[in-house]
């Protein structure tokens, strides 16, 4: 399922991603792909677990699974009120973070490099994940992004992802022991990266609808 306005829910995964305006690149230098993780965790790690990231050049691509009702009710201070308030949508309040996660990011580039105006899509794209067997086809989907577009000829060459910390079991946004628990072993992992995607769950994640 693919869509911008499907509504996020807690504990469930989904694939969120977005792309650059016309032809502009929402990473030039090192310094913005590490402002852009510093933002990840300022304002995704609250409300979601990271499984896999991938930054690049024009794009990125997230897989989160949202935290609980409880832990995301007590993170945005709701009252019970609120709560049960015909038109109260928890996911409302996640998609406002994430487009306040994108806005930060944009503010300090917009800044930075003298220009004005939006930098993102309008809105963010999400898939709903509801089966493990695509969970973990999603994970390698991500890692393989830079080696399907050409950027580099091996997964562990690209810096802006999460492969290698998961690889070396480095807690750094991800908590590299659940996506390595999700393949069964380290080498499980691995062996399964070494694989191409299959070309129709390209077709489909390359659909920025």
């Amino acid at each position: 399922m693919a869509n911008k306005r499907i509504p996020l829910e807690p504990d469930k995964f989904y694939h969120v991603y977005n792309h650059a305006v016309h032809n502009n690149n929402l990473f030039s230098t090192d310094k913005d792909y590490g402002l852009f993780l510093m933002r990840l965790e300022d304002y995704i790690l609250p409300i979601a677990d990271v499984y896999a990231y991938c930054l690049m050049p024009n794009h990125y691509h997230l897989l989160l699974q949202i935290k609980s009702f409880e832990t995301l009710t007590n993170l945005f201070n709701l009252k019970q009120e609120e709560i049960q308030a015909p038109d109260f949508h928890i996911s409302d309040n996640l998609t406002h973070q994430i487009g306040s996660f994108q806005n930060s990011y944009t503010k300090i580039i917009n800044a930075r490099k003298s220009r004005k105006g939006a930098l993102f899509m309008q809105s963010f794209g999400r898939k709903l994940v509801t089966k493990e067997a695509y969970l973990y086809k999603l994970v390698h989907y991500i890692h393989y992004n830079p080696v399907h577009h050409g950027f580099v000829g091996e997964l562990e060459d690209w810096e802006y992802s999460s492969y290698n910390h998961i690889l070396a079991g480095k807690d750094i946004i991800i908590n590299s022991r659940q996506v390595i628990d999700l393949f069964g072993s380290v080498e499980k992992y691995h062996s399964f990266h070494q694989q191409t995607p299959d070309e129709r769950l390209i077709y489909f994640m390359e659909n920025f609808d």
